[in-house]
């Protein structure tokens, strides 16, 4: 439960940085800017998307771990299942036989 959090939790935060970028960056500077204005720039634009990227990163990780862990659950309920099937196909089986000698 706690993974499924997680993953939701960095998917609404990655849609809200996007969604945010644009305050967050401000405005472009201009031609006219100096150098360090353009790198203070650079820095946060960089900031941003590295962040994004890393976000992005533990939400597909935690997505496929939980995609292994849901698969694991089937395969498991599965096995399952088909143990109860071959018990129950059994059970009647030996039933029609009990019957069957019952009624010779």
């Amino acid at each position: 439960m706690r993974l499924k959090v997680f993953v939701t939790g960095c998917v609404i935060a990655e849609f809200l940085l996007f969604l945010t970028a644009p305050l967050i960056l401000g405005d472009k500077p201009g031609d006219e800017a100096t150098k360090k204005e353009k790198a203070n720039y650079g820095v946060k634009m960089l900031s941003l998307f590295g962040g994004a990227g890393i976000i992005c990163v533990m939400a597909a990780g935690g997505a496929v771990i939980l995609m292994r862990r849901t698969k694991q659950e089937y395969l498991e309920e599965q096995a399952e299942n088909l143990k109860e099937l071959v018990e129950g196909s059994l059970k009647d089986h030996a039933e029609k036989q009990k019957k069957m000698k019952g009624d010779d």
